[in-house]
């Protein structure tokens, strides 16, 4: 029988790795965990069902799902409050909204890596321009 799927892609010693000391004093891995858990749940929700069939016919290879899988958690322990400038004088700030605002996400070029042949077929599809006139 086979081994029963990971609860989460990726680990927690492998998102404290390149994290400085400062952050890696303030996280839990309770707190990494579930981020982990969230990146793992964006990409199984990607795929529905299909996972387990793609990593079995070697469309995807798990070292990449969970290399992405670690990259996103990684983004969020490094900016949990999705801060891009802030104003010690004053107190004020810019929250990112599209890398770091604190969620965890899996990025355009990420999902390329997980799964190429799906990010070619979506490239193509989104750059494709029907002309005409629509049908009533």
């Amino acid at each position: 029988m086979a081994d029963p799927a990971p609860s989460t892609f990726g680990t927690v010693q492998k998102v404290r790795q390149p994290l400085a000391q400062e952050v890696n004093e303030v996280l839990t891995d309770e707190m990494i965990e579930r981020w982990l858990a969230v990146a793992t749940s964006i990409v199984r929700s990607r795929f529905k069902r299909s996972f387990d069939a793609l990593v079995a016919a070697g469309k995807i290879d798990m070292d990449d799902v969970h290399m992405v899988c670690e990259i996103a958690a990684e983004r969020v322990a490094r900016n949990p409050d999705g801060w891009r400038q802030f104003g010690i004088d004053n107190g004020t700030g810019t929250r990112d909204q599209l890398l770091s605002d604190g969620q965890v996400k899996i990025l355009p070029h990420e999902w390329a890596r997980i799964y190429p042949e799906g990010a070619t077929a979506y490239a193509q599809r989104a750059n494709t321009l029907t002309l005409g006139t629509p049908a009533c």
